[in-house]
């Protein structure tokens, strides 16, 4: 998971454009990214995880945190990513902001970064961060994406993208 340190950095970069943001939260895990969204008033916050165990997680954290789970404002997907992220493109679903913490060293980061380009996912101004460990190759152009701005912290890096020029 995110560090909190990390988290914090994040959100101190994102800062106002996380209030009234459509947010997704892929490779969710404990949702603590998602949820510190929420607290910072995102207007709807989707949660994406592959495993069981994280949903249930996801659930209690946002109880513990006063947040029913049938909140307008939240959606939690028990589903992979990939799967994940054709369903939203479905539904035509578009995001604000999109943050993708997959486990370090998957294969997941890039394809999910390529398939949220092609499909569409992404708002017009929208930001995407993607984590992943400092020695873990992105290119400055995904499909569509430009990379605008790169953050170390110790082993972890996040990469920041945007719709590029079409």
């Amino acid at each position: 998971p995110l560090s909190d340190r990390v988290k914090e950095s994040l959100f101190s970069i994102l800062r106002y454009e996380v209030v009234d943001a459509n947010f997704l939260d892929l490779c969710a895990g404990s949702g603590n990214v998602g949820i510190e969204a929420l607290s910072r008033e995102a207007g709807a916050v989707t949660f994406i995880d592959r495993n069981p165990l994280c949903i249930r997680m996801i659930t209690r954290n946002l109880q513990k945190c006063g947040i029913a789970t049938d909140d307008p404002r939240v959606t939690v997907l028990y589903m992979d990513a990939l799967k994940g992220l054709a369903y939203l493109s479905k539904n035509k679903t578009t995001f604000d902001i999109i943050f993708l913490g997959p486990p370090y060293h998957s294969e997941i980061l890039l394809r999910s970064l390529k398939q949220i380009s092609e499909l569409g996912l992404s708002s017009q101004n929208g930001t995407i961060i993607a984590e992943h460990h400092r020695k873990e190759y992105l290119p400055d152009e995904i499909h569509q994406l430009t990379l605008f701005r790169r953050e170390r912290y110790g082993d972890t890096m996040l990469s920041f993208y945007e719709l590029g020029e079409i």
